[in-house]
């Protein structure tokens, strides 16, 4: 019994095919595990933000404990400069506080602050801060605290050019994330007082 040449070709034919339908199912398959893999890695990437439900704002004692270990860490405090400057941040971190529950009401009954009212306050507070840890450092102290605040504001320069940036894409894709410069300026403090 001899197979007829048409029914050769036909069965090379599907056999082709089959092969060709299974190499892309596979190709699909490692394509789509892949894809899974970066998407949960960036997930898990991400910070946590203020609309995340999981997100929980750090209390003024947190701040201020957060703070003063970093500074005892980098400028070598000793016990008592270290009690000192943790009160100092503590005070700083329950103004600031206040001053944003503050902000926050009078956004809630519909009244608009005056605009910078918020970021100048916090600035100021800021600077009460340094001036008062740096009566207490000594001289070799004082230059790496110089220091770290320069990196700070480098940072925090870096970082406003990134939300600039984004802002002007979200401004582009008019996607209403951002409704005024005071949601973009409190976001912004949001994050540096975070990491804080």
């Amino acid at each position: 019994m001899s197979i007829k040449p048409q029914a050769v070709f036909y069965i090379k034919a599907i056999n082709h095919l089959n092969y060709s339908l299974m190499k892309k199912s596979a190709f699909s398959f490692v394509f789509l595990i892949i894809w899974g893999v970066f998407f949960v890695a960036e997930a898990q990437r991400m910070p946590m933000r203020k609309n995340n439900r999981n997100f929980q704002p750090k209390t003024p004692e947190e701040r201020a404990k957060i703070l003063t270990n970093n500074l005892t860490k980098r400028l070598s405090l000793n016990g008592e400069q270290k009690e000192q400057i943790y009160q100092i941040n503590l005070n700083t971190a329950r103004e600031i506080d206040r001053l944003r529950k503050e902000a926050k009401a009078q956004r809630e009954r519909g009244e608009k602050p005056e605009k910078g009212f918020y970021a100048k306050q916090v600035r100021e507070l800021n600077q009460q801060r340094d001036q008062n840890i740096s009566a207490l450092l000594n001289n070799q102290q004082k230059v790496e605290y110089e220091k770290l605040k320069q990196e700070r504001k480098e940072k925090m320069r870096k970082r406003m050019e990134k939300r600039r940036q984004m802002r002007k894409k979200l401004n582009k894709q008019d996607s209403g994330f951002l409704e005024n410069d005071e949601d973009f300026e409190e976001m912004v403090l949001d994050e540096v007082e975070d990491e804080i």
